[in-house]
């Protein structure tokens, strides 16, 4: 598994936010809050004048398995 995929932004921070589960673009990407989620997160951290590379950001579920459907791939819980 790539460090990523554990979490992002600085070892030694004052702020650590922790997500319950990565959604599909954070599953597949390997990083924490690239999707919809970072979007919304960003401009929060924006608005309280925090700078995103300033702050830990990992996820609780690291990611999901795989499984072959019918119309295509679904992910297992």
């Amino acid at each position: 598994m790539p460090p990523d995929c554990i979490g992002k932004g600085p070892s030694r921070t004052k702020i650590m936010l922790v997500g319950e589960q990565p959604g599909d673009k954070e599953d597949l990407a390997g990083h924490p809050f690239v999707g919809p989620a970072g979007k919304l997160l960003n401009e929060a951290l924006a608005e309280a004048g925090i700078a995103r590379d300033e702050v830990y950001i990992t996820n609780v579920v690291k990611h999901f398995k795989w499984a072959r459907s019918p119309r295509g791939k679904s992910r297992i819980g």
